[in-house]
């Protein structure tokens, strides 16, 4: 299936100030956007959905929250609030090239690094099997 969507604007301004020139603009965009939908791909097998919640804690300091997620999804993310969470999905496909059959060797790993205004950083790492 192919979808086309075309968007044009015109804008046109006209001023004329007292003991003075007329003045005129005149702009035009335009832009062109195309969907193709591929079908007889491979169809989704699997999704997990990761839930990493943190909080950093200091005394009366800014802190500077950091959180970088690896191994099975991938995620960093830096000036956090102090406390949140966020949710992380992966679909693996049922046919070559990315069929990849769940195994104890592989690992979603989560680390927040704090770091308060003189500089000084403390950090925290978990690591957890894929399911």
């Amino acid at each position: 299936m192919n979808e086309q969507l075309q968007v044009r604007a015109d804008v046109d301004a006209a001023i004329k100030p007292p003991a003075g020139p007329d003045t005129n603009a005149d702009s035009s965009a335009g832009s062109e956007l195309k969907v193709d939908t591929l079908k007889g791909q491979g169809k989704v097998y699997r999704s997990d959905i990761y839930t990493i919640h943190w909080k950093a804690e200091g005394h009366g300091q800014p802190l500077h929250v950091n959180i970088t997620i690896s191994g099975a999804c991938n995620w960093s993310v830096t000036w956090l609030p102090l406390e949140g969470q966020v949710t992380l999905t992966r679909a693996y496909m049922m046919y070559p090239p990315n069929y990849s059959p769940p195994n104890d060797t592989e690992y979603l790993i989560a680390r927040i690094d704090a770091t308060d205004c003189m500089g000084n950083s403390v950090y925290n790492e978990n690591k957890v099997n894929r399911p």
